[in-house]
C-alpha cells in the first residue's frame, strides 16, 4: 500500500493524518502532495514521510514514478532528490 496525503486539508493537516494512519498500518508508505509547505518546512515534512514531496503542479508522469519507486523498493524509500519547491506560479 501506499498513502497520497495532502499537507493541507480541512479537518486533518498532512502530518496528523500519517501519524493516524501509520497507527493503524505501521510502515506505511506515505507521500506528501501540496503546492506550498505552508507552516511547515519542506525539510519537517520529508522527516515525517521519509521520501521527498510531491510539488503540485505534478503530471502524471511524475505521480507515477513517485508511486512505482515507493512501491517496487523494499522499504518505500527515497524517491530521489527533492524538488527546489512550488513555482513561483502557485
Amino acid at each position: 500500500g501506499l498513502a497520497l496525503v495532502d499537507v493541507h486539508m480541512p479537518e486533518m493537516d498532512g502530518p496528523a493524518t500519517v501519524a493516524e494512519l501509520r497507527a493503524v498500518r505501521p510502515g506505511l508508505p506515505c507521500v506528501f502532495i501540496t503546492g506550498g509547505t505552508g507552516s511547515f518546512c519542506e525539510e519537517e515534512l520529508n522527516q515525517v514521510s521519509g521520501r521527498p514531496i510531491l510539488w503540485k503542479p505534478f503530471d502524471a508522469e511524475e505521480m507515477l514514478a513517485v508511486v512505482t519507486a515507493c512501491l517496487t523498493s523494499g522499504t518505500g524509500g527515497e524517491i530521489g532528490p527533492s524538488p527546489a519547491g512550488p513555482t513561483s506560479a502557485t
